[in-house]
């Protein structure tokens, strides 16, 4: 093969004590076949390329590493929900939601059970209410609820009020079904012997699906609303064994789908 060039010599000084003589001596070093300079810059680029490549290698590595923060840290995409009305953060934004369904006098007195309602939607709910019907529905039981429960309570309240809760799960007295929307919409409400006093709330025309109300044998004052006319689809409609007062309301002769049709046994006139 190719030879090499024979080793060079290169002088060197070294000290040493003999004697107490400086001697000087050549020795023999071997360097690779371009001399000791040249040797010199190659080993440089070898350990410049070698750093270079080691700087790349942590870049590479810290940039995977940001890359997996980064994935980690990325939020997930949130599930897409119907448009809803609740909750509302403030009372004054429930109020204006409501103002359609009862006056602004009885929302704003402090005393009455629309505002007990509206101050319990806005504190208490937690679910969505996806449209004005359903919110209509839900405030409609809760004036309800707080019209006709005294101080003594209702005999049988089971889950009412409860917020976690859609409203046709708060108990027995409740049945609903689903409309053409697909929302549970409540058909009857049966609280006969239950205990409720006080007057029936206008806020009952809300119920506009509801097919059969049952409220006999309590202890109801005042008159009947004339805001029930709107329930156009009400089949049955028991009011017996309470307490009411004044005249039928006229309104209630729109009624046609009306069947049964019961207020005896009240002071009617």
């Amino acid at each position: 093969g190719e030879c090499s060039p024979p080793p060079t010599i290169e002088a060197r000084v070294v000290d040493v004590a003999d004697d107490a003589k400086s001697v000087v001596y050549a020795e023999a070093t071997p360097f690779g076949p371009y001399g000791p300079l040249q040797d010199k810059r190659v080993s440089g680029c070898l350990t410049l390329a070698a750093l270079s490549c080691f700087v790349l290698f942590m870049f590479y590595v810290d940039a995977l590493s940001n890359r997996s923060q980064l994935h980690v840290l990325q939020p997930t995409d949130a599930p897409t929900l119907p448009p809803t009305l609740m909750p509302t953060t403030t009372l004054d934004d429930l109020k204006e939601s409501l103002a359609s369904f009862s006056s602004l006098d009885d929302l704003e007195r402090v005393s009455s059970p629309q505002h007990s309602a509206m101050f319990w939607l806005a504190n208490y709910n937690t679910i969505p209410i996806v449209d004005s019907e359903s919110l209509a529905q839900r405030f409609a039981l809760l004036v309800l609820f707080y019209s006709t429960c005294t101080s003594t309570g209702w005999l049988e309240q089971s889950k009412w009020l409860s917020g976690d809760a859609h409203e046709c799960t708060w108990g027995s007295a409740i049945e609903c079904r689903k409309n053409a929307l697909g929302h549970a919409v409540v058909v009857r409400l049966n609280l006969i012997r239950n205990g409720l006093a006080g007057q029936l709330p206008t806020e009952i025309g809300l119920l506009t699906n509801l097919q059969s109300l049952s409220l006999n044998f309590n202890f109801l004052q005042g008159t009947i609303p004339s805001e029930l006319c709107r329930v156009t689809s009400m089949k049955h409609l028991e009011l017996s064994g309470n307490l009411l007062t004044g005249i039928l309301p006229g309104s209630l002769s729109s009624m046609s789908d009306l069947e049964i049709f019961d207020v005896s046994d009240n002071d009617l006139s």
